[in-house]
């Protein structure tokens, strides 16, 4: 009896490690599924003429680009909302501007005074730790930083 107590201490030790490991190795993963789409908006903007993200009057379009993005990576765990409106209805569904729970991805269109789309989001909620806020920036311009959580976010 001691024997199965202590082997059932050692499994438990060992599945805890592993949990914590596996979860440690998806968030990197995530991390650069976050880069890579990253990257996919980048490419976006930098082709001015592409009406995906664009208005008829040139200007970056904060409903494009989310719908760009939920179509390129269909199979990420975005967290979405899904809205029906009309007769007959219409399902429109869209990426929300910040993932609600660990493992969730998020797409926030920042815009400034003028309500044009000054950046872009990439955000990943980590599965480990407190859940902290990870991702990229892509700038207006097609630049990509790593993401900054604004002062209030952060305390």
């Amino acid at each position: 009896i001691v024997v199965i107590a202590i082997m059932a201490v050692l499994a438990g030790v060992v599945a805890g490690v592993t949990v914590s490991q596996l979860n440690k190795n998806t968030d990197k993963t995530n991390l650069s599924q976050a880069k890579g789409i990253a990257d996919f908006v980048a490419g976006e903007i930098a082709d001015i003429t592409n009406d995906s993200v664009y208005t008829a009057d040139g200007e970056l379009d904060a409903t494009k680009i989310k719908s760009a993005i939920l179509t390129q990576y269909a199979s990420v765990n975005f967290k979405k909302t899904t809205t029906t409106t009309g007769t007959p209805p219409v399902s429109t569904t869209t990426i929300d501007d910040a993932p609600a729970s660990k493992g969730q991805f998020a797409v926030n269109v920042n815009k400034g005074d003028d309500d044009k789309v000054t950046s872009v989001d990439i955000l990943y909620k980590n599965k480990t730790g407190d859940g902290d806020i990870k991702g990229y920036t892509v700038s207006s311009e097609g630049v990509i930083t790593d993401y900054q959580a604004p002062a209030a976010e952060q305390e």
